[in-house]
């Protein structure tokens, strides 16, 4: 078993820049946080960080590709076999080992002192490290919360998942949680020392002003909602509200590439559906800058990265009181009015009070964007991390 490495916070030592290997899955969220972090670790002096894709590690992986197709894809005639979250992450752990070893093998002149793997899916199984390679995980659930808050994880296979978690996690030298929620569950459900885990949140990009914003010509409010699974983030409880009670006060924009979204919302009247608009792109900021409001019902959220996005714009938000989300919009007094899930009637009467009172949009998107600026910015979270790296590098070198 590796040792754990506990930080002190007023550690920051001063020597050569550490070398970080960050590996992820490279789709949706997980995306945005690899990409967030490079562009927030790009300057500094301290790290010199190297972002890859798993699916871009493993590309000239043929073996490692054949075992994964072999343990996620569907089995004609069968459909989806049981346990596939589980067989998914155990895909991925191998994959990660296959790709750590390829990339440490062309780094072997320099090699990495921390790989930082997100999520813990990733590191499942034992990693082939050099003897000096710190490892920290980063995540934004635990099984042991899916299982309680979600239908994603149940019996056996919740079980197994937390004992390949609990494996995890003790092999690691540090583990950041994206929220305070998941790092209670880090310390209370597997025993891991306070010491050994921190709260960072992901980065998100900030404008330096954000956009002024007034109604459409015709006097209705613009409100956006954004996500990839349509369902699971609420999106046809959105619709249906919408076209029964907001129709006449507002507008929606949806930014959605599941087929859903276009087969439920196309033909309703004051609605835009964006299948093709990218995270970070020219279009999907256009989105935020015209939009009086952001709203996301979801019915799952282990964080929502976009809740972050619209905070840092001072956009005000209407979501619901699941998981994570009321610590991320900072509570009942924060950026958003909250809702419970799967409640029409909540979510109508919430958008309209934004509809009906400029001064509340006004507060809540000012809220939003201060926290944002405290817990998001990219300054902020690339001097957490780095300490994180550092202090992991500098405290190996005592291990040994």
């Amino acid at each position: 078993m590796r040792a754990g490495i506990a930080l002190s916070p007023t550690e920051a030592p001063a020597f050569s820049a550490v070398e970080v290997l960050h590996l992820n899955t490279g789709i949706m969220g997980h995306a945005t946080y690899g990409a967030g972090l490079a562009s927030a670790l790009d300057a500094d002096q301290l790290v010199r960080f190297t972002y890859v894709r798993l699916p871009d590690a493993v590309r000239p992986d043929l073996v490692g590709r054949l075992v994964r197709r072999t343990l996620v894809r569907p089995i004609p005639g069968f459909g989806r076999l049981p346990w596939h979250r589980l067989r998914s992450e155990l895909a991925a752990s191998l994959l990660t080992r296959r790709a750590i070893r390829r990339l440490s093998k062309e780094k072997r002149s320099c090699p990495f002192d921390v790989i930082h793997l997100h999520t813990q899916g990733l590191a499942l199984l034992p990693l082939p490290l050099h003897r000096r390679s710190a490892v920290l995980v980063s995540l934004d659930a635990t099984a042991s919360l899916l299982g309680r808050h979600t239908s994603v994880l149940g019996g056996m296979e919740l079980k197994l998942m937390r004992q390949l978690e609990d494996r995890c996690f003790k092999r690691a030298d540090h583990v950041v949680a994206w929220s305070e929620w998941a790092r209670q569950s880090l310390i209370l459900d597997y025993g891991v020392t306070p010491e050994r885990c921190s709260t960072i949140h992901p980065p998100v990009a900030i404008p330096a002003r954000p956009a002024l914003r007034s109604r459409s010509r015709d006097g209705r409010m613009s409100l956006l909602f954004i996500g990839s699974d349509f369902a699971r983030k609420g999106g046809p409880l959105l619709l249906s509200v919408f076209k029964s009670q907001l129709r006449d006060s507002c507008t929606l924009s949806i930014v959605s590439s599941d087929p859903l979204a276009m087969r439920i919302g196309a033909d309703i009247e004051g609605v835009r559906i964006y299948d093709r608009v990218s995270t970070n792109s020219a279009g999907f900021e256009q989105l935020f800058d015209e939009s009086d409001a952001f709203v996301l019902p979801t019915t799952e959220e282990a964080y929502g990265i976009v809740l972050a996005e619209a905070m840092a714009r001072a956009v005000p938000i209407v979501t619901t009181r699941v998981m994570a989300v009321p610590e991320v919009v900072g509570g009942d007094d924060g950026a958003a009015l909250l809702v419970d899930k799967a409640d029409g009637r909540a979510l109508a009467e919430a958008i309209k009070r934004l509809v009906a009172d400029a001064q509340l949009r006004n507060r809540l998107g000012q809220t939003g964007r201060e926290i944002a600026l405290k817990r998001n910015a990219s300054s902020v979270v690339a001097r957490s991390l780095a300490h994180r790296y550092v202090a992991l590098k500098e405290l190996l070198q005592f291990r040994f």
